[in-house]
């Protein structure tokens, strides 16, 4: 997981916009993308969830041979909100 200041360009812009009101609310905007390696050992997940404002940005990276979609789009509404309240 990363925090950083909003850059000048956004690289997760490419990216699906997920409909997150938990998120919206604050003003800022989510997006995902997973991406499957498939080999001789079977699936490797990996899910990128962005959520971008014009005071940060939040990067949550999961992997593993199961999706975390969820677990990821969970952390990074959890880490959204803990800014907002702090």
């Amino acid at each position: 997981m990363t925090i950083e200041p909003p850059s000048g360009q956004d690289e997760s812009a490419d990216m699906q916009v997920m409909d997150v009101p938990e998120i919206a609310k604050f003003g800022a905007v989510a997006r995902a993308r997973t991406t499957e390696i498939a080999g001789s050992r079977g699936t490797f997940y990996i899910v990128a969830f962005v959520v971008t404002s014009d005071k940060y940005r939040i990067l949550v990276n999961a992997g593993g041979r199961e999706r975390q979609d969820q677990a990821a789009g969970d952390a990074a509404v959890l880490i959204t909100e803990l800014l907002h309240t702090s």
